[in-house]
């Protein structure tokens, strides 16, 4: 009985988590196809918050991912997301108009900051932790992307573009801390010895470490870049070409990138729909879940995937997804909905397609 309820609730739950929305459209604006999909994967509990504009307003913030740590990370999450919203609406005026990139990208820190300023006042008192953010803004054809964290966005026709992590593995980020303030646990850079991340909102007691909240911001042309793909760092752990959390950021996200545009190709074709951006987020969460950190669950897996002796590199994992009938979408639903306790980490990915 309690596992017929447990499968109830997720299946409840797959559903809640997966939008597609067409974002409003003028005659000279590139209509928006926006997915979304998180799954606990084998934590105790969900820290990781996503958003998706529920506004068919063609302008303003389209998503954003917030991965939380810590004992409170769930909290600093979900409070982080509600003061993003929150915040660029009440900013929306100030984004009208003809409006420079440089005075965009200025408000948008604003923004962060305040974001910040409200978690103090609300949990500065506790070192419970805090949150990644990663949000993507639009602005006419140009996708603003900020971010404080190790959650990714990776765009572009030769597969390389991308935020850069801010971790203890990030060059830039060392300098700007302090080498002495990186000290390596477990093989694993840690600012303070603690800590992941050289950026994040809130985590207070780390700012005397160099912790920062302000975030790096670039730019993407949807003309020239149609597709955008927003990750926490759960999913690029396995996915991207390091397989592990110990190795500098390296700029190879081909795996899901080529995985994605088998389902949504970067040139449209007549007849394409938004039920292709669904197709491609199971893709995705798939994909994680059969290149997990945990060799064994990566194994168990591709077992079930398609009931076969255990593989467990990059090349092999490709070769069996791509093997499968993506149009069999209650499958796919099926498999995360039995696999999903085989990630290691939360694991949440949004696709932007223009």
């Amino acid at each position: 009985m309690g596992k017929k309820i447990l499968k109830s609730s997720f299946i409840c739950a797959l559903n809640a988590l997966i939008f597609v929305l067409l974002v409003g459209t003028t005659r000279t604006q590139i209509p928006l196809y926006i997915a979304g999909m998180s799954i606990q994967g084998a934590k105790t509990e969900q820290q990781d918050r996503y958003y998706i504009t529920q506004n068919t307003a063609h302008e303003g913030l389209v998503a954003g991912i917030f991965d939380g740590h810590g004992s409170d990370g769930d909290k600093f999450a979900q409070m982080a997301k509600e003061k993003f919203v929150t915040l660029f609406e009440q900013y929306k005026e100030q984004f009208e108009g003809n409006v420079n990139q440089a005075k965009i990208k200025r408000l948008i820190t604003e923004i962060f900051k305040k974001v910040n300023a409200a978690l103090w006042k609300q949990y500065g008192h506790t070192q419970g932790g805090g949150t990644t953010a990663l949000i993507a803004f639009r602005k006419d054809d140009t996708l603003f992307i900020a971010h404080c964290g190790d959650s990714r966005a990776v765009w572009g026709k030769n597969r390389s573009m991308q935020t850069k992590d801010h971790t203890g593995s990030n060059v830039k980020e060392i300098r700007r801390v302090g080498r002495k303030n990186i000290i390596s646990v477990r093989g694993v850079p840690r600012l303070g010895g603690t800590l992941m991340v050289t950026r994040s909102l809130a985590d207070f007691d780390l700012k005397q470490k160099g912790l920062s909240g302000t975030p790096e911001i670039v730019t993407v042309n949807l003309k020239k870049h149609p597709l955008v793909i927003l990750g926490c760092d759960g999913l690029w752990d396995g996915t991207s070409s390091k397989m592990n959390k110990r190795s500098e950021q390296n700029d190879n996200n081909s795996f899901l990138y080529d995985l994605v545009l088998k389902t949504v190709p970067e040139d449209r074709i007549v007849g394409w729909t938004e039920h292709d951006v669904v197709f491609a987020i199971k893709k995705i969460i798939t994909a994680a879940i059969c290149s997990t950190l945990d060799p064994q669950g990566r194994c168990k897996a591709l077992q079930n995937l398609e009931n076969m002796a255990c593989q467990a590199t990059k090349q092999e994992v490709t070769t069996v997804i791509n093997k499968f009938d993506w149009t069999k979408a209650a499958f796919f639903d099926h498999f995360i909905q039995e696999n999903q306790q085989y990630v290691h980490d939360n694991t949440t990915a949004i696709i932007i397609y223009a």
